[in-house]
This record gives C-alpha cells, sequence and structure tokens, in this order.
C-alpha cells in the first residue's frame, strides 16, 4: 500500500506519523510503505537520516525541537532575545540542508494554550512570519481565541497553513474549523483521550487507538479541502505502541478505497 496519491484535481494527499527519527525504530510498530515521514529532534540528529520521503520539524507541541520551542515563546529578557535569534538562524539552516538534498520542509508552529491572544503575541507571531520568510510555515493554536476571522486572513496573506487539528471534543480545547489559508493544508491527529487531555498527563497524551469509524469521518473532510490546495498532509501523532503507524495505514487505505468508488 502506498500512503500518498493524486486526487482528480491534481491535489497530493499524504498519511504519516510524527514523533519518531525514522521508519523502524518503535519496536514492534508497522512501518508505513511510503508517504509523509516526520522527523522531530536536533539538526545533528536529523542530518544523518538518509531514508525519508519528506521531511518536517513539529514546533513545540513534545518539546523535541528547541528551535521550535524557542520560537513559540515570546522572548522576555535578553538572554530571551539571544535563545530566538539562534533558533532562527538553527531553521534556515535546517532548510538549506534540507534543500540539499532535495527534501521538502514544513516547520508546524505549535502554539500551547499558554499562547493566548493579545497585542504582544500578535506582534510575536508577525515577528516570526518575516524572520523565516521563504520558509514553508504551518501553525496550530491550542488556545481558541487564535480561531477569528482576523487571524485567518493575516495566515492567508502570509501563506502559513493552518493547522486543523483533531482532539478530544471538550470546551477546553479550540473548535473544529476547516479553512485553507496556504497551498498546503496541514492536519494533525492528536488523540482523542480525553482524561489525559483534562488531567495533563503527557505519559498518556498520544495513547489513543482511533476507531475505523472515526477514521472514515475525516475522508470527506480531506476530500472537500484537497479541492482547495495543492497538497493535504495528514499526520498522526498518537505514536503509544505504534497506533499512529497503524492509523495512518488504515486512513489511508479507507481514503484509497473512497476514491476508487469515485471513479
Amino acid at each position: 500500500m502506498v500512503n500518498q496519491a493524486q486526487t482528480a484535481d491534481g491535489c497530493l494527499v499524504l498519511f504519516g506519523t510524527a514523533g519518531r527519527p525514522c521508519p523502524g525504530d518503535n519496536k514492534g510498530a508497522p512501518e508505513l510503505s511510503a508517504g509523509l515521514r516526520i522527523f522531530e529532534g536536533s539538526l545533528g540528529e536529523w542530518s544523518r537520516i538518509e531514508a525519508l520521503d519528506s521531511l518536517e520539524l513539529a514546533g513545540a507541541g513534545h518539546g523535541s525541537v528547541r528551535a521550535g520551542k524557542r520560537i513559540t515563546r515570546v522572548p522576555e529578557t535578553a538572554a530571551d532575545q539571544g535563545r530566538y535569534r539562534g533558533a532562527i538562524k538553527e531553521c534556515r539552516r535546517v532548510q538549506e540542508r534540507a534543500a540539499s538534498r532535495g527534501w521538502r520542509l514544513v516547520f508546524l508552529l505549535e502554539f500551547p494554550f499558554s499562547f493566548s491572544y493579545s497585542a504582544q503575541t500578535r506582534r510575536h507571531l508577525d515577528r516570526i512570519a518575516r524572520d523565516l520568510e521563504g520558509l514553508e510555515l504551518a501553525a496550530a493554536f491550542f488556545n481558541a481565541e487564535w480561531y477569528s476571522s482576523r487571524v485567518i486572513d493575516a495566515l492567508k496573506m502570509r501563506q502559513i497553513a493552518f493547522c486543523m487539528m483533531d482532539t478530544p471534543a471538550c470546551p477546553a480545547m479550540p473548535p473544529r474549523i476547516d479553512v485553507v489559508t496556504a497551498r498546503s493544508v496541514y492536519i494533525k491527529l492528536y488523540g482523542r483521550n480525553m482524561k489525559a487531555w483534562e488531567s495533563g498527563c503527557l505519559g498518556s497524551l498520544f495513547n489513543y487507538d482511533y476507531s475505523t469509524a472515526e477514521l472514515a469521518s475525516w475522508l470527506p473532510r480531506i476530500e472537500a479541502l484537497s479541492g482547495q490546495a495543492e497538497e493535504v498532509r495528514v499526520v498522526f501523532a498518537n505514536t503509544r505502541h505504534g497506533r499512529a503507524e497503524e492509523n495512518a495505514n488504515r486512513m489511508a487505505a479507507l481514503w484509497h478505497a473512497r476514491q476508487n468508488n469515485h471513479v
């Protein structure tokens, strides 16, 4: 099975996972046969990896990418400013290395709930966009205050993909909306472990196995989004016990079956 497909409109749809450096290092986990493989780690670690279909760096969700974590926090002290500038340089170095290998790199900036909507944080987001101009960016906001037409319009102007997230349906989580703000669509499925999200238990946060019905519910949404974009990236972050790989493979199979039924 190949975990990527092109729609009749020419949009490329890819399914993959986040959170581990390369296929096969998670013992017992099924491997993705192709498609989107994501790496989270330091520059020195990923630069040694040769066999990736695609490469992405997630910003701050797991805290594993130092550059992303520093960028998504507003610098307040002189030391913070220095770390921010260093992180920007690191991102550009990563981009240069990826380009030299022919890899397409997307930086997913994951802004935590504490990154609330204010004049200061709006200015900081604008600074990030200017400092990383020319790089392909996606932004995930865990605070619902960012879900507004003003923010959506600003992301469209900057060609930053608004990351659509799948999380537990509870008042504390952002609303579920489908919107295209760049040439690529970015969807990240974090799992729906309600108790873990409410308790903040990081050990169980990504311990979730999507049912076939839950996966299938995304298919019409992906299909509608694919008609407005050049590429759709569907990323599974429920990495415990190899479930991300299994779920990505299963959703890819459901997607291919749906597309074949349309022919």
